[in-house]
């Protein structure tokens, strides 16, 4: 979940991601016997209301057919209810612009990525009315806050959407392929990352004493899943050769460059997409961009803090942003106070800033 704060960046706010452990106990447990028992269950699962990938009665039933005795799904509507309260009771209710019960909860599930089958209609107004339900249980404790639905990208099933949103949070990481240069195509499933025909295109960039794909899988075992390409990325970016990281920089820079028409048309096309949609949907509700440009890289690369070419793209999207209306935007989604761009560059950040706002910019 995520609550929007008014804390100005790009004129809007800074978006803080806050976790809970409120759970909704779905239990099946036996009459009681004599003396101690065991029985067997999940104490933590996650449904759509988290982020897992079914309905909390599926799920549940799933563990009943399974010959489990109880399991314990998280509900974030109610922890989010839990933490608006404990804001208010700190003076604090007057810097949230917006709250949101889950980060991208429009899923991947519903657009058939990450392997996922396309959902039926009936089952994708099913979870429309459920987010409309916590939505509206959230708007009858909390009339003074705006509740937003935050979504992965402006392409989403309208279907999907709950009808009863105030605010439309979406992402657009319309730079995220200029790193598709490096990533090929070992993201995929079907690439066996063991066989080194697989990154021979890349190998000069990685370390020659590869950490193996299973040694990343194995220390995530204890750890809730990540979509499978995650896995790889962790893989390919913990094998990064320092010393040929500037030869991997200029390259990105460089095909950042050579398409760089390409990466402006696909920002302003994004935002165009969600605000027709917006329209068709819920007219009139503010749009945000809640994340953007790229997202993926080792944080040992600074090639993007450095280049002209990509703040020309990020200033580019900005104006777009405020010619399109929004309510705000990030600069770009690390653009938090660990952002080391504040110490190094502000200048590049007060300018994109400066643009959103439609302030003259030197």
């Amino acid at each position: 979940m995520r609550l929007l704060c008014r804390r100005r960046i790009l004129g809007f706010g800074l978006c803080l991601v806050l976790g809970l452990t409120c759970s909704t106990l779905w239990a099946a447990v036996p009459a009681a016997q004599p003396g101690l028992s065991w029985y067997q269950g999940n104490t933590h699962g996650h449904s759509f209301w988290s982020d897992g990938g079914e309905f909390p009665e599926m799920i549940a039933d799933w563990y009943k057919q399974h010959g489990y005795d109880f399991v314990a799904l998280i509900r974030f509507a109610e922890g989010l209810d839990r933490i608006l309260e404990e804001l208010k009771q700190r003076g604090l209710a007057d810097t949230i612009i917006a709250a949101e019960i889950f980060n991208e909860v429009n899923g991947m599930d519903f657009s058939g990525g990450y392997g996922s089958q396309k959902k039926p209609v009936a089952v994708v107004h099913n979870f429309r009315n459920l987010h409309e339900e916590a939505l509206e249980f959230l708007k009858t404790r909390h009339p003074d806050i705006r509740f937003a639905l935050d979504t992965s990208t402006p392409s989403v099933n309208p279907e999907s959407m709950p009808r009863n949103a105030q605010v439309w949070t979406f992402h657009s990481y319309y730079l995220w392929d200029v790193y598709k240069v490096f990533e090929q195509n070992l993201l995929d499933r079907d690439v066996d990352l063991t066989d080194p025909a697989s990154y021979a295109p890349i190998r000069r960039f990685l370390r020659r004493d590869l950490v193996p794909f299973q040694a990343i899988l194995d220390s995530r075992k204890e750890r809730p899943p990540i979509g499978p390409g995650w896995y790889r990325r962790i893989w390919l970016y913990r094998n990064l050769e320092p010393n040929a990281m500037p030869e991997l920089e200029r390259l990105l820079q460089e095909n950042l460059e050579k398409q760089i028409d390409q990466y402006k048309r696909k920002a302003t096309d994004a935002v165009a997409h969600a605000v027709k949609l917006r329209d068709e949907v819920f007219p009139g509700i503010p749009l945000i961009l809640g994340e953007g440009v790229s997202y993926c890289a080792d944080r040992r690369l600074r090639w993007e803090e450095r280049s002209d070419a990509y703040w020309e793209v990020v200033e580019h999207a900005a104006r777009a942003y405020r010619e399109h209306g929004l309510w705000g935007a990030v600069a770009r989604t690390n653009s938090g106070p660990e952002d080391p761009v504040w110490h190094e560059y502000p200048e590049r950040l007060q300018r994109v800033n400066a643009t959103f706002l439609g302030k003259k910019v030197s």
